[in-house]
């Protein structure tokens, strides 16, 4: 994977190579997610409405597979199955309405990068289950990364498909991403409540862009 990543000369030829090695893999969908204290972005396949959905609703904040790979930081897979037995109320109703969009199961692969950021490649499959996947760690954090650096040094906020986010709105995305709420945010960082809902309302019209 980091080979064909390397190859890719533009935004569209990596959304294309990505799209192309999901399937190789045996998967349906990809998402990257890169979160921190510096530039935020996305890029995915997910079906729109999913997209949509997701930042909308703000299942942001309650994402397993985000809360899962900020523990483990390796590789490692998940089913709308699984939690469907071990998960709580609020991760069971976030997989049913993934799995309404064939979002049911995956491989994530998630790095810790600088300063504080993380940066993950997810394959999500329609199926309810997934084999078991035997994956090198230093492989996984290498292929992470050089995605990562591709899409930091190539792409550009005119780009499409691809936002970059205000500081003060990258900001507010990681304290919510670790689990702050609007008005946590408020307190933490001393601004109004409505100046916090402004920004992420910014931030879902930016995210909402992503194909």
């Amino acid at each position: 994977m980091s080979e064909a990543v390397e190859t890719a000369q533009t935004s569209a030829d990596l959304k294309q190579t990505l799209a192309t090695l999901t399937v190789d893999y045996g998967f349906d969908f990809y998402a990257f997610l890169k979160i921190g204290s510096a530039n935020a972005l996305a890029v995915s396949n997910y079906p729109k409405d999913w997209q949509s959905q997701y930042l909308a609703c703000g299942l942001f904040e309650c994402d397993p597979v985000v809360q899962a790979a900020r523990q483990v930081l390796r590789p490692f897979t998940w089913s709308n199955r699984r939690y469907a037995v071990n998960g709580n109320r609020k991760t069971r109703m976030f997989f049913e309405a993934a799995a309404e969009h064939g979002i049911c199961s995956g491989l994530s692969l998630p790095i810790s990068i600088s300063h504080g950021s993380l940066a993950m490649m997810t394959m999500a499959s329609r199926q309810m289950e997934l084999r078991s996947y035997l994956l090198d760690p230093i492989w996984a954090a290498a292929t992470v990364g050089t995605l990562a650096g591709f899409l930091l040094r190539e792409l550009r906020p005119t780009d499409h498909g691809i936002e970059f986010l205000r500081p003060v709105e990258r900001l507010c995305l990681t304290w919510y991403a670790e689990g702050k709420t609007y008005r946590d945010i408020a307190d933490i960082e001393k601004m109004r409540y409505s100046n916090v809902c402004f920004h992420m309302a910014n931030i879902r019209r930016n995210f909402g862009s992503f194909d």
